[in-house]
């Protein structure tokens, strides 16, 4: 007879897991104010380092990006008085209010009670999203402006390797996604590769038909604001894939 499982011990862990987040939250602003107090020191440079930014990087393990998040979060916090409250409270999380000083650093007016009840009811994700829009209402130009310099530096780079593959690698702008069209050069020819792409760019999806002596050939990718994927061109030579791509 089957005995009934017990939801206890995922019960217990599940509650260890919000409780570990919280606690792990408030040492990110308790970092992040830390960072914003190095950022005007000038200890960096005579450790030999260009920006405080690289040397919080390479000192503490962490990436860029993240390392600036934190700082601008702790430039911020004076702008964030309820959100810091609602951190400390477990209704938010920290990458909310990254989200949030982002938002406070592009908006002059910013006022984060106009925001932080959608804080507390979607995810991070979402939330971005909804500053995007929050963004766009506030400043329609200056939004316009950094969506073009988005458009500038979007890329998509083809590259053949020695044992058949080939490999995508690239970034796409997240508004100006229906279709996009790209020329590559591969092993000498060019050719055009088209992507479909998502309301957000969520999803590319390219597809090689299949030929009578080889196999499909085909790969989607999920893709957040950069594309990696790699084609899988087993029993084909490069020239062959090259053919059926039209290249």
């Amino acid at each position: 007879m089957l005995q009934p499982i017990s939801i206890e011990p995922g019960q217990a862990t599940a509650d260890t897991l919000i409780r570990l987040r919280q606690q792990i939250d408030l040492l990110e602003l308790a970092f992040s104010r830390l960072a914003s107090n190095f950022e005007s020191s000038d200890y960096y440079e005579d450790e030999g380092f260009t920006s405080p930014i690289n040397w919080i990087r390479v000192n503490c393990h962490m990436n860029a990006g993240a390392v600036a998040d934190r700082i601008a979060v702790g430039d911020c916090m004076d702008k964030l008085p309820e959100s810091l409250q609602s951190v400390s409270a477990g209704d938010v999380g920290f990458a909310h209010l990254v989200v949030m000083a982002r938002t406070a650093q592009a908006v002059p007016d910013f006022d984060e009670s106009e925001l932080l009840r959608d804080a507390k009811k979607g995810t991070p994700g979402k939330f971005h999203h909804h500053c995007d829009h929050y963004r766009h209402a506030k400043d329609p130009a200056r939004f316009a402006k950094e969506q073009a310099e988005l458009v500038e530096h979007r890329k998509l780079e083809l590259k053949a390797w020695e044992n058949g593959m080939l490999s995508i690698k690239g970034c796409l702008d997240p508004v100006g996604g229906a279709v996009d069209t790209v020329t590559n050069t591969v092993g000498g020819a060019a050719g055009t590769v088209t992507n479909t792409v998502g309301n957000t760019v969520d999803t590319v999806t390219g597809v090689v038909d299949q030929t009578s002596g080889g196999a499909t050939s085909g790969a989607s990718q999920t893709v957040d604001g950069t594309v990696q994927t790699v084609v899988d061109t087993a029993g084909s030579t490069t020239d062959e894939i090259v053919s059926k791509l039209g290249l």
